[in-house]
């Protein structure tokens, strides 16, 4: 192995990153690694098998191509890649298929789970349920918490949560658990009250003179000194917010927008002093109550959340029964102790053998947790000192596609930062043998403007997918201008 055999592959779609995983895979097993102590790790079962598919198509094709032969020795210098090698390697492996640790990373958390089962916490028969059978449990969960002393609190804190009308209970605490429940597992209390008004609420006398004050103010004034018309009906609107509370309605308002961006001008015609000395103040209160609004529903949230999170975990518990997406949690909490950096036994002995070469594939989709738990491996690889293990790392911010899973590419893109050693390895693919370069450059135009329009935070796929549109015929028109053919 090299002084530094570890290597971070940034590349697009189509330009082989799961190539070079697997090309490196089948360098390991020629060096004389032994399977067992190689790990790949991908995100899905399909792509798992797809990956053990090609280490043996590469050695078959290197055994029977001789094209084939010399590409893969251009591709792995130093290392002794003939005929004969590759069907010594291909012989052993098919006689021990079993030894090839290629597999999902929800899988690696299952074997890591199961002999840290005690300081976990999990009962000796646990097992991973279907979908099906972890939502009967989430549902009974919330049938005991009904079923307590405390329904009515439930029932008021929901109240503040939904701002619903006509909703079942039940339905509407199973709501809130699907859209908080990832938030407030790896969040502490105290990211639940963090969100304060910076303004104070105006006393109700107050909101009536200033209301007094908008509804009197000179508006927006054309340069024929008439009112804008549609600046009159906005007013309208405007004052029926006010008087009926809402407020988030009254801050919505085009005039009022343009109060709060300091543009006196709408649509033209110029905004009075007096309607922005008026309308002010009233916009402070608007957001002190929308602000309180807010910090009230995450107190709320976060009382109910807990207290599901605890009957949850009881009747998991009772029933051995749990998800995927339970076990990274466990093994590595945000907060309190950390049971792979707590317990007493080392890991490699504890899950039978140690793995000196670990291969992440699309490395864009592993979230916070996923991270905290690859991480003590990861960094104990590169802490190596004798260039005998490696890591093998490739992936694509733009192609992350679970965010569903809290999926956070910010994690790969900060990994020389946060591992300065694999700073000294990253390597940028950027060659597609998948797309055309209309297509290509169509995309990098989408994802260079998320990047830097703050508008498109919001809803940025919807935006882009809106801008994808509008570029695609830009560039087609222009490649038939120049005499190509329609791209399909």
């Amino acid at each position: 192995m090299s002084a530094n055999p570890h290597q971070l592959i940034l590349a697009s779609a189509g330009t082989g990153k799961t190539y070079n995983l697997v090309v490196h895979f089948v360098g390991l097993l020629l060096r004389g690694v032994p399977p067992e102590k190689i790990l790949a790790t991908t995100f899905t079962r399909k792509a798992a098998g797809e990956i053990l598919e090609r280490v043996i198509e590469h050695l078959v094709e290197a055994i029977t191509d001789e094209d084939k032969l010399t590409q893969l020795k251009g591709e792995l210098p130093g290392v002794d890649v003939s005929q004969e090698s590759c069907t010594r390697l291909l012989g052993g492996l098919t006689r021990s298929l079993d030894q090839l640790k290629v597999k999902t990373l929800d899988a690696f958390f299952v074997s890591i789970a199961k002999v840290y089962a005690l300081d976990l916490g999990l009962p000796p028969d646990w097992k991973i349920v279907d979908e099906v059978d972890a939502k009967e449990l989430k549902s009974e969960a919330i049938a005991r918490m009904l079923s307590g002393e405390e329904q009515e609190e439930w029932v008021e804190l929901l109240r503040q949560l939904q701002r619903a009308a006509g909703r079942r209970v039940h339905e509407a605490m199973f709501d809130t658990v699907g859209r908080f429940g990832e938030a407030f597992a790896e969040s502490g209390p105290r990211a639940w009250i963090t969100v304060k008004p910076s303004f104070e609420e105006l006393p109700e006398d107050e909101i009536d003179a200033c209301a007094k004050l908008l509804a009197a103010a000179p508006g927006a004034i054309t340069s024929k000194g008439a009112e804008h018309k549609s600046f009159t009906k906005s007013r309208v609107g405007i004052m029926e917010a006010i008087e009926e509370g809402r407020w988030k309605d009254f801050l919505e308002a085009g005039p009022i927008q343009k109060v709060l961006q300091g543009d006196r001008s709408y649509q033209k015609a110029e905004i009075s002093q007096e309607f922005c000395d008026a309308a002010l103040p009233l916009a402070h209160h608007a957001a002190a109550v929308l602000t309180a609004e807010v910090s009230s529903q995450n107190q709320a949230a976060f009382s109910f959340l807990e207290q599901f999170s605890e009957v949850h975990r009881d009747l998991q518990a009772e029933e051995s029964a749990y998800r995927f997406e339970d076990l990274p949690l466990r093994l590595a909490p945000d907060l309190g102790a950390n049971p792979l950096m707590d317990a007493a036994y080392d890991m490699w002995f504890r899950i039978d053998g140690r793995i000196d070469h670990l291969l992440l594939d699309e490395f864009q989709d592993t979230s916070p947790v996923q991270w905290r738990i690859l991480e003590r491996i990861i960094t104990e690889l590169l802490a190596d000192g004798s260039g005998e293990r490696s890591l093998f790392c490739v992936g694509d911010v733009k192609q992350s596609i679970y965010g569903f899973r809290e999926a956070e590419p910010r994690v790969l893109a900060e990994l020389p930062e946060r591992l300065p050693v694999l700073a000294e390895v990253v390597r940028n693919i950027d060659k597609s043998y998948r797309s055309s370069r209309v297509v290509l450059e169509t995309v990098n135009r989408v994802f260079e403007s998320i990047g830097s329009n703050p508008a498109m935070s919001e809803e940025p796929w919807k935006e882009a997918a809106i801008e994808f549109e509008g570029m695609w015929e830009e560039h087609t028109a222009a490649h038939k201008d120049r005499g190509g053919a329609a791209y399909v």
